[in-house]
């Protein structure tokens, strides 16, 4: 998972190594990094302990404008979720967050933080499928396969509420469509398929077909942005950090389509806004460091920001900052 830890606007690069302690390889600036996810807390769990990472999801999980990592693991162990604050360090906060405090366990694989129902809070979703044969899963809808040699690799997916303050409940009983059927799944693939303004998934699942889950929840309002380089050919811009200014608060959306586990997602920066109708203010920090700014703009669209049409920001300006 490529991002900026330290806030420097150089891509660093974390490497969640199964069975392994974690790497953070810090940008130097010339080239080179340096590992550094021991001296930055997110080498280890709370216990010191190394565990079987699988997914990543990197998401604001408390609202304070630096992104939170959350890493899958086996259903013998508890996915982590690791929070940034300050900036560049970070801390296991898996107990703290509830996580840890699910319905059931799963070895979770693909993983996404996306606000599910617009209320501005990102969401946690973990899709799982064993390893080694456990347990059967009493699934209530049963099974994806009819073949018995899948019995006890097949688990059910878990979708978790965030309360806003980074703060997760299981919700996987009132999801039964996705939550329901036990399955060997791997892949998570999260985005708007039809732009209606509701992230839509996409679960691929060993010895059974893709499953694609349209969003029915009831939502708030919402604004989608995608940000492209017209001077690299209009492609979108990965690597951009994108913030919008709403009802008072701030919220961040790193674009970067390569999360969850060997998957590609839509790499358009999707917000919920709950109750508020509008945006006041946007602003965007591309991928060569360089910041601009919007002007707000009505909710519940689609719109497209293009580099070098928006305003510099002012020298000096906090990152992300709009001011």
């Amino acid at each position: 998972m490529c991002g900026d830890a330290n806030g420097d606007r150089w891509p660093d690069v974390l490497i969640a190594n199964d069975g392994h302690v974690n790497w953070l390889l810090m940008n130097q600036h010339d080239g080179t990094f340096t590992e550094e996810a021991a001296t930055r807390g997110i080498a280890y769990n709370e216990m010191g302990v190394v565990q079987a990472n699988m997914g990543i999801a990197l998401g604001d999980a408390n609202g304070d404008g630096l992104f939170d990592i959350l890493v899958t693991h086996l259903s013998t162990e508890t996915h982590a979720l690791w929070q940034q604050g300050p900036r560049g360090q970070f801390q296991d906060r898996t107990a703290l967050s509830h996580v840890a405090a699910s319905t059931w366990r799963g070895t979770g694989f693909g993983t996404t933080l996306s606000d599910l129902n617009n209320d501005g809070a990102q969401d946690l979703v973990v899709v799982n499928g064993g390893i080694k044969r456990i347990a059967i899963d009493p699934a209530p809808h049963g099974k994806a396969n009819s073949d018995p040699f899948w019995n006890g690799f097949e688990q059910r997916n878990q979708i978790f509420s965030n309360d806003g303050t980074g703060v997760f409940t299981d919700r996987s009983a009132d999801n039964l469509a996705f939550t329901g059927t036990a399955a060997v799944s791997r892949g998570l693939a999260m985005g708007d398929l039809d732009n209606d303004g509701g992230t839509d998934l996409v679960v691929t699942r060993i010895a059974a077909s893709v499953k694609v889950y349209g969003n029915i929840a009831p939502r708030g309002h919402w604004l989608t942005l995608r940000v492209i380089d017209p001077a690299l050919g209009g492609r979108d811009a990965y690597g951009a950090e994108v913030t919008i200014a709403v009802a008072g608060r701030r919220q961040t959306i790193w674009v970067n389509p390569s999360r969850s586990y060997l998957c590609s997602n839509d790499p358009r920066a999707h917000f919920g806004l709950g109750a508020a109708n509008r945006v006041e203010a946007i602003s965007v920090i591309w991928p060569d460091g360089n910041e601009e700014q919007f002007a707000g703009i009505a909710a519940d669209q689609i719109v497209t920001l293009r580099k070098g049409s928006g305003q510099k920001a002012p020298s000096g300006a906090p990152a992300g900052s709009g001011k």
